[in-house]
């Protein structure tokens, strides 16, 4: 988003494009019946740089959009830095759950034999790991 060096006092050029989207876009939504959730509606700030510069300051609907470190969108947790470490930690605890369910089945007194453990990790482990993967 926003990467010039913009004072706090002044918009930068970037955020004032970015509003004006968001301008269109509520305008849109109006027009056509659409409601955009305020508490779901949040800014991320994709950006590499390690030197500190301010966040963009954005309006939707004239409610203020916050600005926050990582979101979930679709399923994926996404970092400013997209580094996805955030969302290889979701991840881990919800395949942890699989696994351990996946342990129950196969420590019975009766066991589950091979084939149905096979199944039952093809469809509650690697369905997790393998969704959002080309990201």
């Amino acid at each position: 988003m926003a990467t010039g060096n913009c004072t706090s006092t002044a918009r930068c050029p970037i955020e004032r494009q970015l509003q004006r989207c968001l301008n269109k876009l509520q305008e849109w939504a109006d027009t056509n019946g659409f409601k955009f959730s305020e508490s779901k509606t949040v800014c991320v700030h994709f950006c590499t740089l390690r030197k500190q510069h301010a966040d963009p300051t954005l309006t939707l609907n004239g409610k203020h959009m916050p600005v926050v470190e990582e979101t979930k969108f679709v399923g994926l947790v996404f970092d400013r830095k997209l580094t996805f470490v955030p969302h290889l930690r979701y991840l881990g605890t919800k395949c942890l759950k699989a696994l351990n369910l996946l342990r129950v089945v196969a420590h019975t007194s009766g066991g589950g034999d091979q084939q149905t453990l096979l199944h039952l990790y093809q469809s509650l482990i690697r369905p997790k790991l393998h969704y959002g993967c080309i990201v």
